[in-house]
């Protein structure tokens, strides 16, 4: 069960794991636990698409960043979450 109702999906791209979305940013920790039950690299998590601004899909946008060095992109209407370095698409 994902946290909070977070809307999160994991890619594995082989080389590299991709996240459409980042939840809620209650409790991300317990995202990278279940990224890591679900037997997927979390250290190779390079890429974050946010679809939206709705927090629940946004909020934890900020955690990957800040803890993963994770690039985050997003249309301009994510700048409402105020992520530093976001990347329009």
């Amino acid at each position: 069960m994902w946290p909070q109702k977070a809307r999160v999906v994991p890619l594995d791209l082989e080389e590299e794991l991709i996240m459409i979305d980042s939840g809620v940013g209650l409790e991300p920790e317990k995202i990278v636990r279940n990224i890591k039950n679900d037997n997927l690299a979390i250290n190779k998590l390079s890429r974050i698409l946010l679809s939206h601004s709705h927090v629940d899909h946004a909020g934890g946008a900020y955690f990957f960043q800040d803890s993963m060095s994770s690039i985050i992109f997003g249309t301009k209407f994510i700048l409402i979450c105020r992520i530093p370095h976001l990347i329009l698409i």
